[in-house]
């Protein structure tokens, strides 16, 4: 899987998880990190270890933004 289309999957599935939870009365970030662990290695396998290794400054990145 090329790291653009792990990218663009997380993030169109997560828009729409987070759209569905607010709805719900729970906060946006809420859906983000539920489709993240369901499409992570550890549940589904969606997106492999290699891709999610090569994302770490990404994820940094978007930690800093959340806290």
């Amino acid at each position: 899987m090329n790291i653009v289309l792990a990218i663009g999957l997380v993030l169109s599935i997560g828009l729409f998880g987070s759209i569905a939870l607010r709805r719900l009365g729970l906060p946006s970030i809420t859906g983000y990190i539920i489709i993240g662990i369901v499409l992570g290695p550890s549940v589904l396998g969606v997106i492999p270890d290699a891709i999610v290794g090569q994302l770490n400054v990404l994820t940094s990145l978007t930690l800093a933004v959340v806290a």
